[in-house]
């Protein structure tokens, strides 16, 4: 298994377990496991740039061997607390010499009812590792699950049905269609799945997002804040049972930012709703009980009772050289 940089909280935060038991949490950074001396499909080092340094971008294998077997069957136990769950899985673009493996046996469970932040640079695989648990992209090999839904090998049929009963959706661009309203964008979800909404929980989402007054303007009359609130209770009015944000701020300035993950926290803390973000923002990042932190396609840190400070201090020690090789 590759190595894993675990942090653990600072004295007076929640522990947070990653897999849902709380370990052992030290009060400094420790590395668990080795990477083993070659990878099982390139026969490269599967050790991130840091301990190796150079990148790895391209696969020197068939795309072929990578392709996707069969879902064993989820445990009910592991089915009631995951809310999504990849597990080796590898995503693979192009092929020959162009082939990019852009995520690389990575295993991850998200807990029901938590926050969880995804970070990395750019080309980490991160928003790719949302696709895929999303079912917005297809994995090459592995498995992912929805709830207690294999999402590997599912039809198109069955990836929309998923993705409009079990999935909520908030990215960057707010994806409103201008000649709705905002009340008519937030139950367009639900209008297109031929169900009706449940008005008291229409009110609470409108409530706690605070767009009682604007429920009749079109998305031009509304400021981009106002926006994003909007495609965030048209992502939680359906009650899925997790809601996928990729850089949900990225188009807002700081305070409606803020505005829009205090939202997001809310929603976890009182109506127990799952979230999983990717962000390239520490003070976002922040809001959440976890943040996962990827390197070339794999996991390589996890935090758990995050603060920008720690979360920025995570993101340095893993653009650290490389040290000496030697043989663990």
């Amino acid at each position: 298994m590759p190595a894993r940089v675990r942090v653990a909280p600072d004295p007076g935060v929640g522990a947070f377990p990653a897999y849902g038991s709380p370990g052992r949490l030290t009060p400094r950074a420790e590395v668990r496991g080795r990477f083993p001396a070659d990878d099982e499909y390139t026969g490269r080092s599967r050790a991130p740039p840091w301990q190796r340094g150079r990148p790895v971008h391209v696969a020197d294998r068939p795309r072929e061997e990578l392709m996707t077997t069969a879902a064993p069957p989820l445990t009910r136990q592991r089915a009631e607390t995951s809310a999504a769950r990849a597990s080796g899985v590898w995503k693979v673009y192009g092929s020959g010499e162009a082939q990019v493996v852009a995520l690389r046996g990575v295993d991850v469970e998200l807990e029901r009812g938590r926050f969880t932040a995804i970070m990395g640079p750019s080309g980490s695989g991160k928003s790719t590792l949302m696709h895929c648990l999303a079912g917005l992209d297809s994995v090459s090999r592995g498995q992912v699950f929805v709830g207690d839904t294999g999402v590997t090998g599912l039809s198109d049929a069955g990836l929309a049905r998923l993705r409009r009963e079990k999935i909520g959706f908030i990215f960057q661009q707010f994806n409103l269609l201008p000649t709705l309203t905002a009340q008519e964008n937030i139950l367009l979800p639900l209008a297109i799945a031929g169900r009706k909404p449940d008005q008291d929980w229409f009110k609470t989402v409108i409530d706690t997002v605070g767009l009682g007054d604007r429920l009749g303007h079109r998305p031009n009359q509304l400021s981009g804040g106002q926006q994003q609130r909007v495609a965030c209770a048209r992502a939680l009015v359906s009650r899925p049972e997790v809601v996928f944000a990729d850089e949900p701020t990225g188009n807002l300035d700081s305070r409606s930012g803020a505005e829009v993950l205090g939202f997001l926290r809310r929603s976890v803390t009182e109506y127990g709703q799952t979230i999983v973000m990717v962000t390239h923002d520490a003070v976002a990042a922040s809001y959440a009980d976890r943040v996962i932190f990827l390197a070339d396609g794999q996991i390589v840190a996890e935090l758990t009772g995050p603060t920008p400070e720690r979360v920025l201090d995570t993101l340095k020690s893993l653009d650290r050289p490389a040290p000496p090789e030697t043989e663990l």
